[in-house]
């Protein structure tokens, strides 16, 4: 993702977090899509749930309409090519990721699943992410849901669901959602349950020549309040230590910036030392 103009609102009726530019995962079958629990939100009260599904290749339908969700949704400069999503989803298909994994979701417009169409399916919502094995913890990098609560819920539940399984394949409990967001996403974001890591001199590294860097507050969505890297008062989580901290935001360079900037000759581990020398001294970061 690229300089200061990632700082940009959604298009009307579209709740929509900013996209990282990391970009895609995995297609979708009847035996790999996701069927949320019987405690998710519903599209339509006392109906068939909403069905989300993982996309695994490009030609899947669900894909491309996935992807003109996100194009319709943010400024062409903010969205990656089609070439990037499918270049890692082909990297996720053929285990090129080690542990972490890419993920590409789509929530059905409909909870009758007979009204889809399999050649031009119609979506309410689309996600993708990183599970980032090293600091466990998902990263979130597209995230739209068209308007109204319940695609929005049913999405980040999936999400969290989706990246939970990928932490138990490592045999681990999912930490945390990790996620970039500007100053107009952080009340949407903290009505989700995300927390803000304050203090901490956080920026997403320039990753083409001629951009600069973009400070952005880093928050987190707590899903293992038990994992040891949360601090906890009165039984509620209230930061994070800092070794916690530095782990995941070393595995979000390592595994996301690193190799998008080293494509195109950046070096993005000055920024990264900007960021970890802020938490000299420190022995947690707040969560606020």
């Amino acid at each position: 993702m690229s300089g200061p103009q990632d700082i940009r609102q959604a298009i009307p009726g579209q709740l929509a977090t900013i996209p990282r530019k990391a970009a895609a995962s995995s297609a979708s079958d009847p035996e790999t899509a996701v069927k949320l629990p019987s405690d998710s939100i519903q599209l339509v009260p006392s109906a068939p749930m909403a069905r989300v599904h993982t996309i695994h290749r490009a030609s899947d339908p669900r894909f491309q309409a996935g992807f003109q969700l996100i194009q319709r949704t943010f400024s062409a400069d903010l969205v990656d090519p089609a070439s990037v999503f499918k270049e890692q989803l082909a990297d996720q298909e053929h285990g090129k990721l080690g542990k972490n994994t890419y993920r590409f979701l789509t929530l059905d417009e409909t909870a009758d699943h007979a009204k889809q169409p399999p050649s031009a399916p119609s979506i309410a919502g689309v996600a993708t992410f990183n599970y980032l094995a090293k600091s466990n913890v998902v990263f979130e990098n597209y995230f739209v849901a068209k308007e109204g609560l319940e695609p929005h819920r049913a999405l980040l539940k999936a999400m969290t669901d989706v990246g939970a399984s990928d932490a138990l394949k490592t045999g681990k409990q999912l930490s945390a959602i990790a996620v970039e967001a500007d100053a107009k996403e952080v009340p949407m974001k903290r009505a989700q349950g995300y927390l803000q890591l304050e203090g901490l001199d956080y920026q997403q590294p320039p990753l083409h020549p001629g951009d600069h860097p973009v400070k952005l507050p880093l928050m987190i969505k707590v899903v293992n309040p038990d994992d040891p890297g949360f601090v906890k008062r009165n039984g509620k989580v209230v930061g994070v230590t800092s070794d916690k901290a530095r782990a995941i935001i070393q595995d979000i360079y390592a595994s996301i910036y690193e190799r998008q900037a080293s494509s195109a000759g950046m070096k993005p581990g000055q920024y990264l030392s900007t960021i970890l020398h802020s938490m000299d001294g420190k022995d947690m970061v707040p969560l606020q």
